[in-house]
């Protein structure tokens, strides 16, 4: 019959819409559900798997939203591989993608981890003014993993700038987070980093309760790297350093047995002096100038083997090391001078407060505005019925 003809064209036309809109769309979804499988994968630590998924996205027929959201998956994942990157160009797409559409946990996302490629290039400046942006957009998230992601970056990297009671005050807020999250690994690390900064300050009773808290978690800390759970046993051992000496060796000696850690080198060398191993000394000098760590550590361990050279009469070479070791920590000075890491924090924080009060200034006015509109609105209207009334 006609009706049936009628329905049964009907049904064919919009099967083929069907197909059509599914053939248009499916590039896109299928794309985007692969990224959200990754993203789930790297918030597990499950980076292998990650990379060999972002190996197979192919981007040739997807948005701009999709775009934005591979190239904040994939430095992440790199950067968690811990390989090294050399510029921030690919997380910024993400970055300038996220600020306009105001999608605030991935913008917050994307500041973290380009603050983070941008401290490990070697320029805690620009990371300072990511990881601040990244503090101000996390206000409107409820994720306590990445709000304590981005604070614990922000001690480092005042730690790093020897901004000591800030780096303390920045610990502590991502203690807080992970507290609230109930994330091990975090708490060991925070607690770690609390004893360190709380050694900074000289405050060793509450450097010694933080790192005694860490060790009870330290199987939380996975073996690999292994510079993790050797940064904490130096902790240990600069915790127990003036309390008791057989502990403290063993703590520092473990620590360098994990990996090479500057600041290690340079405490056990300290206790052979006092045991006047000078030889033993002088070999872990060596090891703490040519290991990794900051050039603070560094002109101090410069500094120390200058003095013994001087006792054993090795006068030129005193001299020489003497005025590497100054030469190491004018630089120092002057970079943390140049880069003023606190002054940019502070002046960060007034522009927000003053966007923030500008802000509240704008809806004071709109408001007043509308009242004023609704008065007037409302006498108009009281006038009208009076006038019609008489």
């Amino acid at each position: 019959s006609i009706s049936e003809m009628v329905v049964m064209t009907r049904t064919i036309i919009l099967g083929l819409l069907t197909i059509v809109l599914a053939g248009c769309n499916h590039p896109k979804s299928h794309v985007y559900d692969k990224l959200v499988t990754i993203d789930s994968l790297l918030k597990n630590e499950q980076v292998d798997s990650a990379l060999y998924l972002l190996d197979r996205v192919d981007l040739s027929s997807c948005d701009e939203e999709c775009v934005a959201y591979y190239h904040l998956l994939l430095p992440q994942a790199l950067y968690k591989d811990y390989q090294f990157i050399e510029s921030d160009s690919l997380i910024r797409i993400a970055v300038n993608y996220y600020r306009e559409t105001e999608d605030y946990h991935k913008l917050a996302q994307a500041l973290l981890y380009d603050g983070d490629i941008l401290y490990d290039a070697g320029k805690p400046v620009e990371a300072m003014k990511m990881m601040k942006e990244a503090e101000a957009v996390v206000i409107n998230v409820n994720d306590d993993i990445l709000r304590h992601n981005i604070f614990f970056q922000i001690a480092s990297i005042n730690s790093y700038s020897n901004e000591k009671q800030l780096a303390l005050d920045y610990i502590r807020k991502a203690l807080a987070c992970s507290i609230r999250s109930g994330k091990k690994d975090h708490l060991a690390y925070d607690y770690q980093n609390c004893s360190v900064y709380f050694y900074n300050l000289g405050d060793i009773d509450s450097c010694r309760y933080y790192i005694d808290k860490c060790i009870s978690l330290i199987e939380n800390i996975p073996i690999e790297p292994a510079t993790n759970r050797a940064r904490i046993w130096k902790s240990m051992g600069f915790a127990y350093y003036g309390i008791d000496k057989d502990k403290s060796l063993f703590c520092l000696e473990k620590a360098i047995e994990l990996s090479p850690v500057a600041d290690a080198y340079s405490a056990l060398a300290r206790l052979y002096l006092e045991s006047e191993d000078t030889v033993r000394a002088k070999s872990m000098l060596k090891e703490c100038i040519t290991a990794d760590g900051s050039l603070l550590v560094k002109s101090e361990g410069i500094m120390l083997l200058s003095q013994i050279e001087q006792q054993q009469g090795n006068h030129k070479w005193a001299v020489e090391l003497s005025h590497r070791a100054y030469a190491l920590k004018d630089s120092l000075t002057r970079q943390q001078q140049e880069d003023n890491i606190k002054a940019q924090q502070i002046a960060f924080d007034r522009r927000v407060e003053s966007e923030r009060a500008a802000t509240v200034r704008r809806w004071l006015w709109a408001g007043i505005a509308i009242a004023i509109l609704i008065d007037v609105v409302a006498v108009t209207i009281v006038l009208y019925r009076w006038n019609k009334t008489r």
